[in-house]
């Protein structure tokens, strides 16, 4: 895939750059390098060209990032939960023998 496909791919899609990146699960900088011409992975260059010609498969993608923004917030909030309680907790007393 050339830089031109890229770009018309993302066109097709009808989506910036971040936006494509988070998709992709990308760093956005790696999105741009892509559409300055730097080699493209054969995995982005399926994932661009069945987004862009199979609607189905966008929505799909989609769906994906979704369930993983839910999984990465949920992560979230468990460590913060687990941080609160470790911090309330009561000091562990040490046994002296």
């Amino acid at each position: 895939m050339t830089k031109e496909e890229f770009r018309a791919a993302r066109t097709a899609l009808g989506l910036k750059t971040k936006p494509l990146a988070r998709l992709l699960d990308i760093d956005p900088r790696t999105c741009r390098r892509y559409a300055g011409g730097e080699p493209i992975p054969f995995t982005i260059h399926l994932l661009m060209t069945a987004m862009s010609r199979f609607p189905g498969v966008y929505k799909m993608a989609q769906v994906e990032q979704e369930r993983r923004d839910e999984a990465r917030d949920k992560a979230v909030k468990d460590a913060i939960a687990a941080a609160q309680a470790a911090a309330n907790a009561p000091p562990r007393r040490r046994r002296i023998l």
